[in-house]
């Protein structure tokens, strides 16, 4: 990393343990605290706040950190807060789009190439993986998974974890349909599409339980990579999965 290689407003203000990687560009207003390692070609917009003290009660100060990975984009007003716990990280990837005012809470992991609109909140300890997409105004509560390749709409909110490859909407978040436009767009076999409107019809149709769903999953399904990511998802789900009648019929 060289100086020369990074630019930074002049009313930008920039801790002094902070590390910034190559043509990483920082906008007017800008406040990054100390404890955050941002990546390589990130564009950060005027008055985005990265590295404050999280909102959460049990936080005593202790030393916890940011890291950020390479061709980020953060726009105006975007805040993201230090983790709670010492030594303890909130972690962004690589190749994210994050929108204004949207906020990333403490301890939350975002994955690679996530979209996030304006003023999504993200809560504290949620993980939303690789290729989602958040409408504006959603929220994720804390502790939950987004799974990858999934959609939410905009103005939802979900406090249960959310598996992949599906699209979600209203308040709690339901789920609408498989994300077919997405998977095609990733290159998703006609085979692993075919089998994932499958896995749709079984775990929001079948009406039974998520253990009677998982070994329907696997007995009925091919096993291919795509299937068996989503059965570890439904197997390893913290919060929960919101089952029942689905928005639409496929």
């Amino acid at each position: 990393m060289t100086a020369s290689t990074i630019i930074v407003a002049k009313s930008a203000m920039i801790g002094k343990s902070v590390e910034i990687g190559e043509s990483t560009e920082i906008g007017e207003g800008v406040i990054i605290r100390d404890g955050v390692k941002i990546g390589s070609n990130c564009k950060i917009f005027p008055y985005a706040v990265i590295g404050e003290p999280p909102q959460d009660y049990s936080f005593k100060g202790e030393a916890s950190f940011i890291e950020i990975g390479d061709n980020n984009t953060f726009r105006e007003f975007v805040t993201i807060n230090k983790a709670v716990g010492e030594g303890a990280k909130t972690v962004i990837g690589n190749n994210n789009y994050i929108m204004t005012y949207s906020h990333i809470a403490h301890n939350a992991a975002v994955g690679n190439y996530v979209t996030i609109a304006n003023s999504v909140q993200i809560a504290g300890h949620s993980i939303v993986e690789d290729f989602v997409t958040i409408g504006g105004l959603a929220a994720i509560h804390q502790g939950c998974r987004v799974g990858k390749y999934s959609m939410i709409s905009g103005m939802s909110a979900s406090s249960k974890d959310l598996p992949p490859y599906f699209m979600y909407g209203l308040t709690p978040a339901i789920a609408a349909a498989v994300n077919r436009h997405g998977l095609k767009k990733h290159n998703f076999s006609t085979e692993a599409i075919n089998e994932i409107f499958k896995a749709f019809k079984l775990i929001y149709k079948s009406g039974v339980s998520l253990p009677q769903i998982i070994e329907k999953l696997e007995a009925e399904l091919n096993p291919l990579d795509e299937i068996q990511y989503l059965i570890d998802f439904l197997k390893n789900s913290k919060r929960g999965i919101k089952l029942g009648r689905s928005l639409i019929r496929v």
